[in-house]
């Protein structure tokens, strides 16, 4: 929720909750810039199983920037199970 060239916050979740609501969409966010340069609470961002029209329902971030680490090693955070595991089944 941090461009790259600019450091714009986007409102990630005001985002999410009107295309919920309006569209019925799957959120997913491209989190790549804002690991450790934001607190990043998961609890609070993602989707509750519960509650469909709060939070995203997918979040992912990269750790080559931020961890030093090679390229490829990356995070995704999902609360929802089912699109958890479908996402996992989809080839690298």
């Amino acid at each position: 929720n941090i461009t790259s060239n600019t450091a714009i916050h986007t409102p990630v979740m005001s985002l999410a909750k009107h295309a919920k609501e309006e569209y019925g969409m799957i959120v997913a966010v491209d989190g790549a810039h804002s690991l450790l340069s934001l607190p990043l609470e998961m609890s609070n961002i993602l989707s509750d199983s519960s509650d469909r029209k709060e939070g995203v329902d997918v979040y992912l971030t990269n750790c080559h920037k931020w961890f030093s680490s090679p390229r490829g090693a990356a995070a995704l955070f999902c609360s929802n199970t089912t699109l958890q595991e479908s996402i996992l089944r989809q080839p690298a």
